[in-house]
């Protein structure tokens, strides 16, 4: 065991120090069967702290910069998803990442997989840790706000506020923010071997109707505290896509009330500001943790889905269509 714990760090350094150079791509694309063989002999020792840091950060520096969705590659992926129920929780700031990149590159095949696993079940569960962890360190009191009001900008506390984020280091927005980038990419999904020119086009219908039951009766009202707690421009891009992505559910018609709501007084506003090209999350670290797209682009894709949801499901509930009780949203549409 000291000897596996000390050559997981020799493998770390080496590749932390790119020397040889390129390593780290010839692992992840030329000898991926020598990186799993590696992989899964640390897997036994993973309660070691030491041993699941160098695991991740392997991961981080091979698949994580030079993963393709080459089939060589599944027997890998596989067992990082096994994998993936002891570091999700106790490695997220690497290890997420990696995750997502999964996910966005690899398509269905891989997308299937970890709805398998049932990791978007466990992301969710962090998800409303981070809403609990910005629940109880700002002032924001949606819920207690009074009709026509306007949702105060969150007050940090005075040591949030001279904490300088150096990474790897997450606040509880920054990793709200990571953990709908995965949802996301798990509902926006494609295979990447489709080429409907080509003829050849794989449906993957089960996957899609498995996650929709994942949004319709786990995640709604998850995403309605996240545009209480966080109405910030990103955040409220993935929140309604994932919404507008159930809007033919009839599942969503009792949360209506509450998201047009919130849509009235805390996102709408801020689509009137003006736009730059600056990146579309609240806080900037000093480290670039997630990279998001400028924020025009942000807001238009924002006025897309925005349109989607309220367009098929702002006239719910039947009795009193939400939209008619929304003057922003009214004139928005």
């Amino acid at each position: 065991r000291p000897g596996l714990a000390q050559l997981s760090i020799a493998v770390t350094t080496t590749l932390l120090a790119e020397y040889p150079v390129n390593l780290a791509a010839h692992l992840a694309t030329e000898e991926c069967v020598l990186l799993a063989d590696f992989l899964g002999a640390m897997r036994s020792f993973c309660e070691s702290s030491s041993v699941r840091q160098c695991t991740v950060a392997t991961l981080a520096l091979t698949l994580g910069r030079h993963y393709a969705p080459l089939p060589e590659l599944d027997g890998l992926v596989l067992l990082i998803l096994d994998l993936a129920g002891t570091l999700l929780e106790s490695e997220f700031v690497l290890f997420l990442p990696v995750l997502h990149i999964l996910v966005a590159r690899g398509g269905r095949r891989v997308v299937a997989t970890v709805l398998s696993r049932q990791l978007h079940i466990r992301a969710a569960r962090l998800l409303e840790d981070a809403i609990d962890a910005l629940e109880v360190s700002s002032s924001l009191a949606f819920a207690s706000t009074s009709r026509g009001a306007t949702y105060p900008t969150p007050q940090f506390t005075s040591d949030e506020e001279e904490e300088e984020v150096r990474g790897p280091s997450l606040k509880p927005l920054h990793r709200l923010q990571w953990i709908l980038a995965f949802l996301v990419g798990l509902a926006g999904s494609t295979d990447p071997m489709n080429d409907p020119e080509q003829g050849v086009v794989k449906p993957g219908r089960g996957c899609e109707l498995r996650f929709e039951s994942f949004v319709c009766v786990d995640l709604l009202p998850i995403l309605v505290r996240v545009l209480r707690v966080a109405p910030y421009e990103f955040e409220s891009l993935c929140t309604c896509f994932l919404m507008s992505s159930v809007t033919l559910s009839p599942c969503i018609e009792p949360y209506m009330p509450d998201v047009v709501r919130l849509l009235d007084r805390a996102v709408l506003p801020r689509l009137q500001e003006d736009a730059g090209e600056v990146p579309a999350t609240h806080e900037t670290p000093a480290w670039q943790h997630l990279r998001a797209p400028p924020r025009n682009c942000t807001t238009l894709s924002l006025c897309r889905n925005l349109v989607h949801l309220l367009g098929n499901a702002g006239s719910l509930p039947r009795d009193r269509p939400a939209v008619l009780n929304s003057e922003g949203c009214f004139r928005f549409l």
